[in-house]
Formats: C-alpha cells, sequence, structure tokens
C-alpha cells in the first residue's frame, strides 16, 4: 500500500509540475480538468494514507508544510475553502480603530482573529 501512496504522491508532483511548466495546455486540458484531477489525487492520497494508519494502528500522518503550502499555492477557491474548513473554526472581525489610529500596514492582522483548531479536531 505504501508503494501505490509513493506512485500517486509522484503521479500528483508530475501533474503540478507539468501544469507549472504549460505543458498540460498541449493536450487541450483546461484550468478545471487540471484542479478536478488535482481533487482526485488528493483524496486518493488522503485515504491511502488513512489506510496505511488505520492498519499500522497509528494516526495519520501530519501533512507536511510545504505540500500543504503547495496545494493552497495551486488550488482553486474550492480547494482553498476546503483547507480553511478543514483547519479553521472561525474568524473573528473587531471593529475598525478611530480614524486618528488608522494605519493601514497593521490592518488585518489587529482585526482578524482566527480561531483555529486543535490537532486532535483536524484529525476527527
Amino acid at each position: 500500500m505504501q508503494a501505490r501512496l509513493d506512485q500517486e504522491l509522484a503521479r500528483k508532483g508530475e501533474l503540478i509540475h507539468r501544469w507549472s511548466e504549460g505543458s498540460l495546455h498541449e493536450v487541450d486540458l483546461i484550468e478545471e480538468d487540471y484542479f478536478t484531477m488535482l481533487a482526485a489525487l488528493n483524496r486518493k492520497v488522503s485515504s491511502l494514507r488513512e489506510s496505511i494508519a488505520s492498519l499500522e494502528g497509528t494516526p495519520p500522518p501530519r501533512v507536511a508544510p510545504e505540500e500543504l503550502l503547495a496545494n493552497w499555492t495551486a488550488g482553486s477557491l474550492h480547494q482553498r475553502r476546503a483547507i480553511l474548513k478543514r483547519y479553521l473554526h472561525s474568524i473573528t472581525v473587531h471593529p475598525p480603530l478611530p480614524s486618528s489610529q488608522f494605519d493601514r500596514a497593521p490592518l488585518v492582522k489587529t482585526r482578524l482573529a482566527p480561531h483555529w483548531k486543535t490537532a486532535a479536531e483536524v484529525t476527527a
């Protein structure tokens, strides 16, 4: 089963590489096709990881930060929403500052407060 996981990860890497260099357009794949294929590969990889973890009796391995960032960067709006839904409970938006204290640089940091899920909630 590990060999199958490695094979799917290699396919995913090749798909992302070919898309980023523009060679998938040569075979008439459009953006929607690419993201559909990428989503399917992500589901296969997740399923295989969960199967391996259940067979070994261990919790599923954490997604590597590099892989998560690559999925975020290459993902469509729907895929990015799925990532946020998996890791984020909510975001609190605080009221704006008085105009005398208004500074655009830290605006996002001071007004938005994310509420992240715990590791147990993410793996559940």
